[in-house]
């Protein structure tokens, strides 16, 4: 995912997240800047985290698809679609493989 931001224009940021289906807990993260300005940038300081996916919150919501394989209306999701996070434009957030996210507030 490609952003501009207003305080810093002529940079742009990618964002880049890759999920393998062989290791299906581990979240791939990669971000670039590019300057697309004329003016030196200043790499002020890089900040590494470590983060836990829970794949226990994603769901199939019986919409999309992964690669060849349409995605079934999953039991959770049917009966309790109150429990989905939505994004800012008020559509289901989505995972990798187009899987749609449930709200780790929600009971079990």
């Amino acid at each position: 995912m490609t952003a501009h931001t207003t305080l810093a224009p002529h940079v742009e940021r990618t964002l880049i997240l890759e999920v393998y289906d062989d290791f299906p807990s581990a979240l791939v993260v990669a971000s670039r800047c590019r300057n697309l300005g004329i003016e030196e940038l200043r790499l002020e300081r890089v900040v590494s985290a470590q983060r836990r996916l829970n794949a226990a919150l994603a769901a199939e919501k019986g919409q999309g698809r992964y690669n060849r394989f349409q995605h079934k209306l999953s039991k959770v999701v049917a009966e309790h679609p109150d429990r989905l996070i939505l994004n800012k434009e008020g559509a289901h957030a989505r995972l990798s493989r187009n899987l749609a996210v449930l709200c780790p507030a929600s009971p079990r």
